[in-house]
């Protein structure tokens, strides 16, 4: 079939599959990840009935998109990539659908659904290739209101967990779970991936919630690939281990919000806290913090390749062998709002876990061209980078993270938004800078630029790529 039939077919395959569940949908704004939508939490008691969707109600969006994506990449390397390198721009449509349905006045039924064609093209040869087509099936989920303020659901849940603007310890279901691994859209991390199966019970409280899930291990762990395709449940990325997770948070009033999280997986426990309090009536203060025992980031990397047959059993293991103990993960600071709609997050993100200076001059070290074994370090170290990617994890140990987003910038509904991700231990940088415009009702369009700097031999310096620049066109059905 030739590239363009096959890319038409299937991108007619994807669409029709994820927009059919709101054919005849009413528009509404999508619930954000794991809220709860307030008409289902305060029904019926703080509610008047007559205002909630009635029994087949469907309501929901469907937004189609198409991206243009360009990735420059860095020739001087200080761990070459061995063997071919991904296409350097990238073309994605794709159709993102969400609805909820009330089938009766205690149970309704969520979906999140997003179907897509993503290539990889040159502007010298225009032809679209390499072409990889995906549905994700990130939501699909049964509540039922089983008791006034209680709630029980029963299904694929996208799970999210912690108060943090650009790393969240607390977000335990977050591990290879992104629909999207490119991107360094922080909101898209947590509404853009796939839940996983589980069982969930949740009672409200007048100030607080305590709940309790269940997710059985389904499958065994998937192989960690930048590019994925094809449709399934991929319960390989979501449910590959048998966990449990106990989270209480309380409101205490004047903005004081604590949360404690109980979380277990794989014979080990970890534990979270979050807490969130307003200094003032334009700025919160927010800590969010994990532990638990676990192996070093490079390790752990290592150690999940052998497990799904990317690396031999007996390979040399550069991340060097180590046994699992207790570390510590932190993610602080301060959200600042003006009336103006100027809003300014800064944040100090710990990861005990990480790669220290000297940990990233020994990977140079062993990568570098014509040290011993530098072909299977330079395969490690590029794995172990892509790892970090899936599972949403620092690969450095600290990190500060400054966001500036002016709402109604220069025009009204154009926001500008920019981002300074600084590494502390190899003092290198991403920058990102971008803006939003809604059209209409109907139509968006994104532009987004992005920059690393650093030294040839520090996190964002010895990237594969030297920035991203992203036009995204998006339409709301």
């Amino acid at each position: 079939m030739p590239v363009l039939a096959k890319f038409r077919t299937g991108f007619i395959w994807a669409l029709g599959v994820a927009a059919a569940p709101l054919g005849h949908a009413q528009a509404a704004d999508p619930p954000a990840g794991d809220a709860v939508p307030d008409a289902i939490l305060n029904a019926p008691a703080q509610v008047d009935v007559n205002r909630l969707p009635g029994n087949g109600a469907l309501t929901g969006t469907t937004m189609l998109g198409t991206d243009f994506e360009s990735l420059p990449r860095q020739h001087d390397l200080a761990v070459p990539i061995r063997g071919a390198r991904d296409p350097v721009n990238l073309m994605r449509f794709y159709v993102d659908s969400r609805a909820q349905w009330r089938a009766t006045p205690d149970v309704y039924l969520f979906s999140s659904i997003k179907g897509s064609v993503l290539s990889g093209y040159s502007f010298a040869s225009p032809s679209l290739g390499n072409l990889s087509e995906r549905l994700d099936t990130r939501e699909l989920y049964v509540r039922w209101h089983a008791a006034p303020q209680m709630f029980v659901d029963v299904g694929r849940i996208n799970v999210n967990n912690g108060v943090g603007v650009s790393y969240n310890p607390t977000d335990f279901f977050k591990e290879h779970a992104s629909v999207d691994t490119l991107t360094h859209d922080y909101a898209s991390w947590t509404n853009d991936r796939l839940g996983s199966v589980m069982l969930r019970i949740e009672k409200v409280f007048e100030t607080g919630t305590i709940s309790a899930l269940y997710s059985p291990k389904l499958a065994d762990p998937a192989a960690v690939r930048q590019f994925t395709s094809g449709g399934g449940l991929q319960l390989g990325r979501t449910n590959f281990a048998q966990r449990f997770l106990v989270k209480v948070n309380h409101d205490f009033g004047e903005g004081v919000s604590p949360e404690l999280l109980f979380y277990h997986e794989a014979s080990r426990w970890k534990f979270g806290f979050n807490l969130t309090t307003n200094i003032n009536q334009a700025s919160t203060y927010f800590l969010e913090w994990a532990g638990g025992n676990e192996l070093s980031f490079a390790n752990e990397a290592f150690q999940y390749g052998v497990a799904t047959g990317t690396f031999a059993a007996g390979s040399t293991n550069f991340a060097g062998a180590g046994a699992a103990s207790f570390r510590n993960k932190l993610s602080t600071g301060v959200n600042y709002t003006t009336q103006s709609k100027l809003n300014v997050m800064l944040s100090y993100n710990y990861n005990q876990a990480g790669l220290s200076r000297a940990e990233w001059n020994r990977w140079f070290a062993a990568g570098r061209p014509g040290a011993p074994g530098a072909v299977l370090a330079s395969q490690e170290y590029w794995y172990m980078r892509t790892y970090g990617a899936q599972v949403r994890e620092l690969a450095g140990r600290q990190t500060v993270f400054l966001r500036i987003e002016q709402a109604n910038f220069l025009i009204h509904d154009l926001t500008f938004a920019a981002f300074v991700l600084a590494d502390a231990e190899t003092n290198s940088y991403l920058i990102n800078a971008g803006l939003d415009y809604k059209v209409n009702d109907r139509w968006r369009v994104q532009v987004t630029g992005e920059k690393d700097l650093g030294k040839r031999q520090s996190e964002f310096g010895s990237d594969s790529t030297s920035g991203e620049y992203l036009v995204s066109l998006k339409y709301y059905l």
